[in-house]
């Protein structure tokens, strides 16, 4: 399904396809080992991370999820995972979907402006070349300069780093292409394609999320240096991440306290007697009767 709307400036068609822009992944951005605890000299906290996941560092050297203490003080855990593609059909293997463009879904790619997906470029062009498993094709000229291709919005956790990567290929002999990655409207530098005719080769940078942001709009963008050429595929688009995330908690050891009930008492039968166990900074009371109240 395509719902086309040009856009306020008159470059084009934008394209929003099914499920596009939506985020196809949610990363865990953070974790919660509970409150600080409070134990008696000689006891032992027993502090727990959330399980699942491959890589723990805790600040006392374990890296297991879970740790147990016996001295105060502040334990930390570290957490690292990657997260994997965070792009929805990246691949193109769903077809024309998970993703908004400027141009326009057209099998007809010697028309400026029309992209398309498949797996050969001379189908659909009579000069291209390109093969592979299902990848989009895109016919770039002088009226698209600045127009993005691919655009999908991503969650992010905020302050980390992501690897963002496409494989592309040059399918015309004339003029290569050049990329930018644009993200929330910020164009990272251009990268151009190399290689032969058809030949695929794989392009990376990095980027890191702002501080507080959950979520970024990500595109691809064809800068075009001339009027002709700029025809381009690429697959394989990417965003992904090693997620780092921290938590603490605080462990308080107390004095084990000394109770004092009195002397022993001596009385006559059925004559009641009040054992007082009152005792600054206990955190709990029982009696060998059972009961759990300071005086009894």
């Amino acid at each position: 399904m395509v719902i086309g709307a040009r856009n306020g400036s008159g470059l084009g068609v934008l394209a929003f396809l099914l499920l596009g822009g939506g985020a196809w992944a949610q990363p865990q951005c953070s974790f919660n080992m509970g409150p600080d605890q409070v134990i008696c000299d000689g006891a032992f906290a027993t502090i727990s991370a959330p399980g699942g996941y491959a890589n723990y560092l805790w600040s006392t050297g374990a890296t297991g999820s879970s740790i147990s203490v016996q001295t105060a003080g502040t334990y930390s855990c570290q957490i690292t995972y990657d997260t994997g593609n965070l792009v929805n059909n990246g691949d193109f293997s769903a077809g024309n979907t998970g993703f908004s463009t400027f141009y326009n879904y057209n099998p007809n790619l010697q028309q400026e402006g029309n992209y398309y997906i498949g797996s050969n470029a001379g189908q659909y062009h009579p000069f291209w070349q390109g093969f592979g498993n299902q990848f989009l094709m895109v016919n770039a000229g002088l009226f698209q300069f600045f127009w993005n291709f691919w655009c999908q919005t991503i969650t992010v956790c905020p302050g980390q780093t992501y690897t963002l990567s496409y494989q592309a290929a040059n399918l015309s002999d004339v003029g290569p292409a050049n990329i930018q990655w644009v993200i929330d409207g910020a164009a990272q530098p251009a990268m151009q394609v190399t290689g032969f005719l058809g030949t695929w080769n794989t392009y990376t940078t990095t980027w890191t999320a702002g501080v507080g942001q959950t979520s970024a709009d990500i595109c691809l963008r064809m800068i075009n240096t001339s009027g002709v050429g700029h025809d381009l595929g690429i697959d394989d688009i990417s965003v992904s991440a090693q997620i780092v995330m921290t938590d603490a908690v605080d462990v308080s050891v107390l004095p084990v306290p000394v109770v004092d009930l009195g002397p022993d008492i001596s009385t006559c039968a059925g004559t009641p007697v009040v054992l007082d166990a009152t005792t600054p900074g206990a955190l709990g009371y029982l009696w060998s009767t059972g009961d759990r109240k300071s005086v009894v």
